[in-house]
């Protein structure tokens, strides 16, 4: 029996997957499953990815002084993190 991971042939090299940048709304949805997310006004519970989605693409998170949208980079290390930076119920987590 052959195993599963052998090199299929000599001199066969396995391709090198470079590691994906984290978008900004997955970095939400790590925060939210860690319970770090404010609450959705809406729906009186954590906010649904949808929501996370919404608030990124209104500019309403601010992500180490950048408003980022949903599909934009996250640079690390996080130092601040900011939701809704406009309104009365600004959320800072530090």
């Amino acid at each position: 029996m052959q195993d599963a991971l052998a090199i299929p042939y000599p001199g066969y090299e396995m391709p090198v997957i470079p590691p994906q940048e984290e978008t900004a709304l997955d970095f939400l949805i790590s925060l939210k499953d860690a319970h770090l997310v404010p609450w959705s006004r809406e729906r009186a519970g954590y906010p649904t990815n949808s929501e996370l989605r919404r608030w990124l693409n209104d500019r309403a998170v601010v992500i180490n002084g950048r408003k980022l949208g949903p599909f934009d980079p996250v640079e690390r290390p996080v130092n601040s993190l900011v939701f809704f930076p406009k309104s009365k119920g600004r959320v800072t987590v530090r």
